[in-house]
């Protein structure tokens, strides 16, 4: 996997768009540099926020959304394999300022491929092949988590690894196997209880007999008693229907009185004569209504007439209000329209020629109060500078004397040694023989030279070592006196100041001074309250205006309309003059018409009675016929049934003597069923239990086996087992980096004992040595935790191979040599892979030219500058 380019926008602390091109890294060493919180590890962030939605320092990804921001959005492009592939993150905030759910698009060679969460991770782990876990721990070295780990002791080791291996897993796997092996050893325990609960178990086959012999008894008493029950059930039989011709024939006498009375009250109604008379009636009655009916349509029509004039009286009183009240209406718009007018005339805007310029002017005046402001915090920060060039100048010129003292020391003790290698000379001088530094032939002290004593030499070495220390302190104080005084030259005092001078000759050639731009702002900031006011008023006049106009239309269109309506009026009034003068009109018709109805109507309400009441009588006489034949048929029918039923002599108490030995049998029966079904059931669960405690038996001497090699209650055993095992693994890795990075020097080594995790370093050097990681000393505990880090990278990339890597942080604690070593290594480990080191260390901005610069701006801002 090749990263090529990371879009951000409105992420964390960088407010507006960035931009990194990754390719202009490949396969080198870079610098992701910044000071601390500027948001460095945010590039990090953004990375794998476009990939799996989550960062290993925030709850929820959107998070990233800067706080001033309303969206963000991360762009990641990447390739594998030669397929281009490209992410969109991005996130909204709403109008109550909450942050909305992230969205993310996954495409392929700039085909959409995936827009579902789901969908997305599932096609990112077929490309990439790792998860979340897996990319952090490939991507970002873990050289500060090792760093920790190889100062701590074995608990604190432990803690280390859990968190750097993941092995929360092998934790999980413990527990269960051990809750496993307790649970099914807790279930055997509850079967084998159950199976001792069931107790004794009778003999089937005995029962079985006995049951049988008892059914057969059984079967033969209730062949008895059917017989018994169907001589009873004929002589009850005979009895009933016996009974049943005696009621019958008291019905059927009931029944012939009931008809002779229905027949009598008949006769005595005349129905035919009734109705002949009703005919006649009525139809003189309808006779009378006809001659009625147009009177009662003159009636009605001036009726309707007399209605339409009341409504159009009234509809005439409304128009007159209405007419009334937009005479009032008019008169007040036409009293707000001229105080409108005047209002609007009495508004003055003030013509001043400089308000053309006034924008141009605002925004020279601005950029003066921020640049008085800035000049402001850099004079004290220069100040502080100052300070600190002073405090190191006192430094400087101590050190400068204490040097002068030891090399005036060093000086006469090396005089002294000279003076001392001159008389040991001595002894090669020969007799008669020239000197070589006098001439002299006479060597008085050639037999007993002076010698050199060891303090003096330990005392003068001593001393030099102590010299070239100070003269190291000397310089490194000299170096940051002139780091600090570049930081004041830095600040750009005198930049400002140019600035200033060029904003404020720029603010003047508009003819104005500085001082009179809150003047000139106040005008312009009246003019435009003015301008919105005039505005404003125009509005309304225009408005009244429209509104009068409506007015006055509507009083002419009311005005015609009440014409009308009075000449519609008088239209209607003629019109009822007419009807009431017709020869046929009479005020009483309607009256009249409604008696006669009434009176047919009671008419046809008498007849309908009498109707019913024949049809009622005739309906009875026909059922009570139907019913009398009835009842005469089933007498014939009953008495031949009774004939031929022979008669019985058998009583009830046999029946019952009969039922009570069944019932007893019966009883018997049930009982030995029960007992039956008893015994089939204990044998049947005894059965399922034996099944049941071999089967989990079986699976217990599995389990048991496992838990004793790594089960435990706190998932301790395995934890151990798979950490120490993991360790192994890792040092293996690691240990081909390690001998790379110390030229074959070192190797770790790991403790025999698998309860601990003591590591120790093998110096091939000193006879491959052993000694504990912590006799490390700082550069070489940053190359072992590097080597580590290395390993762990290549356990995870086992999977896919990840062109890029990042080192955050872990250089602050290296001398110049370790750092140097160290940046070689990187440079080396860059060599077909691109290695980002994430730091503030200002020594490596010299050693590292390609870098990403993370600015920090005064406003608590960053934004990103490309060095490459």
């Amino acid at each position: 996997m090749n990263l090529e380019k990371l879009r951000i926008k409105n992420i964390n602390s960088f407010e507006g768009e960035f931009e990194i091109d990754f390719e202009k890294f490949k396969n080198e060493l870079f610098l992701i540099s910044g000071p601390t919180g500027a948001g460095k590890s945010t590039i990090i962030d953004a990375i794998l926020a476009a990939l799996y939605d989550k960062t290993p320092r925030l709850s929820a990804s959107k998070y990233l959304l800067n706080e001033d921001a309303k969206e963000g959005i991360i762009e990641l492009c990447f390739s594998v394999q030669g397929d281009r592939y490209r992410i969109n993150w991005s996130v909204k905030r709403n109008k109550k300022g909450e942050i909305g759910n992230v969205k993310r698009v996954l495409y392929k060679n700039d085909e959409l491929l995936a827009d579902k969460r789901a969908d997305i991770l599932k096609e990112l782990l077929k490309v990439i092949k790792l998860d979340f876990n897996e990319f952090t721990k490939s991507i970002v070295l873990a050289q500060g988590e090792f760093d920790a780990f190889l100062s701590a002791g074995d608990s604190e080791k432990a803690k280390v690894l859990e968190r750097i291996l993941n092995v929360k897993e092998f934790e999980l796997i413990s527990i269960k196997v051990y809750e496993k092996a307790k649970s099914l050893a807790e279930e055997i325990a509850l079967i084998r209880r159950d199976i001792e609960n069931i107790g004794e178990i009778g003999d089937l086959k005995d029962k079985e007999k006995e049951f049988k012999g008892v059914q057969k008894l059984a079967e033969k008493l209730s062949l008895e008693l059917k017989e018994i029950e169907e001589k009873l059930e004929k002589k009850k039989k005979k009895e009933s229907l016996v009974k049943e011709n005696e009621e019958i024939l008291e019905k059927l006498k009931k029944t012939r009185t009931a008809m002779e009375n229905h027949q009598k009250e008949l006769e005595d109604l005349d129905f035919s004569k009734k109705e002949r008379d009703f005919l006649l009636q009525k139809e003189k009655i309808l006779k009378d209504v006809e001659s009625l009916d147009i009177a009662v349509t003159l009636l009605v029509e001036l009726q309707n007439k007399n209605s339409l004039l009341n409504s159009k009286k009234a509809e005439l009183e409304i128009l007159q209000k209405e007419l009334e009240e937009l005479e009032k209406i008019e008169e007040n718009l036409k009293n707000e329209l001229e105080k409108k007018e005047i209002e609007n005339s009495s508004i003055e805007i003030v013509d001043d020629e400089r308000l053309k310029n006034f924008e141009n002017l605002q925004e020279i005046y601005l950029k003066l109060l921020n640049l008085r402001e800035e000049y402001k915090k850099k004079l004290t920060l220069k100040k502080k500078y100052e300070n600190e060039i002073e405090e190191k100048k006192e430094l400087e010129r101590k050190i400068q004397k204490e040097i002068k003292d030891l090399e005036e020391k060093e000086a006469y003790l090396k005089a002294k040694i000279l003076v001392l290698e001159y008389e040991e000379k001595r002894r090669d001088l020969k007799e008669n023989e020239p000197c070589p530094l006098c001439g002299s032939t006479i060597h008085p002290y050639v037999k007993n030279p002076p010698k050199i004593s060891e303090e003096i030499k330990n005392e003068y070495q001593k001393v030099k070592m102590e010299l070239e220390t100070k003269q190291k302190e000397l310089e490194k104080v000299k170096k940051e006196i002139y780091l600090i005084d570049d930081r004041i030259k830095n600040l750009g005092l005198n930049e400002i100041l140019s600035e200033g001078k060029r904003l404020r000759e720029e603010f003047e050639k508009f003819g104005i001074k500085e001082e009179e731009f809150d003047k000139l702002k106040a005008i312009k900031e009246k003019n435009d309250k003015n301008r919105e006011l005039k505005t404003k008023l125009q509005i309304e006049i225009t408005k009244l205006k429209a509104n009068l106009e409506s007015v006055v239309k509507e009083k002419a269109q009311k005005n015609k309309k009440i014409e009308d309506i009075k000449k519609e009026m008088q239209v209607i009034q003629k019109e009822m003059e007419k009807i009431k003068n017709d020869k046929n009109f009479d005020f009483s018709a309607k009256e009249k018409k409604e008696k006669l109805k009434k009176e047919l109507s009671e008419l046809e309400s008498e007849f309908e009675k009498t109707k019913e009441k024949h049809n009622f009588l005739s309906s009875e006489i026909k059922k009570l016929k139907a019913l009398k034949e009835e009842y005469e048929n089933r007498i014939e029918k009953n008495k031949k049934e009774i004939s031929s039923i022979e008669d019985v002599d058998i009583d009830e108490s046999v029946k019952l003597k009969k039922s009570e030995e069944l019932n007893e049998i019966n009883k018997k029966i049930g009982l030995l069923s029960a007992e039956i079904s008893e015994i089939e059931r204990k044998q049947a669960q005894k059965e399922a239990f034996e099944k049941e405690l071999k089967e989990k038996s079986e699976k217990y001497k599995v389990i048991e086996k496992l838990n004793g090699a790594i089960g435990s209650a706190k998932g301790d055993k395995f934890k151990k087992i798979a950490i120490n095992f993991l360790l192994e693994s890792l040092l293996s890795v690691a240990n081909m980096h390690l001998e790379r990075i110390t030229n074959g020097r070192y190797l770790f080594e790991k403790s025999d004992d698998l309860q601990k995790l003591s590591l120790y370093i093998v110096d091939r050097f000193y006879e491959n040595k052993k000694r504990e990681v912590s006799t490390l000393s700082g550069g070489e505990k940053f190359l072992a935790s590097l080597a580590l880090s290395f390993g762990l990278s290549d356990m995870v990339r086992d999977k896919v191979d990840i062109e890029v890597m990042f080192l955050d942080e872990g250089f602050g604690t290296l001398d110049n040599d370790s750092l140097y070593r160290a940046l070689n290594i990187l440079k080396e480990a860059s060599r077909g892979k691109s290695v980002g080191i994430i730091s503030h260390v200002d020594s490596l901005k010299e050693e590292i030219t390609k870098q990403i610069k993370v600015i920090k701006k005064p406003n608590g801002r960053s934004e990103i500058v490309i060095k490459a």
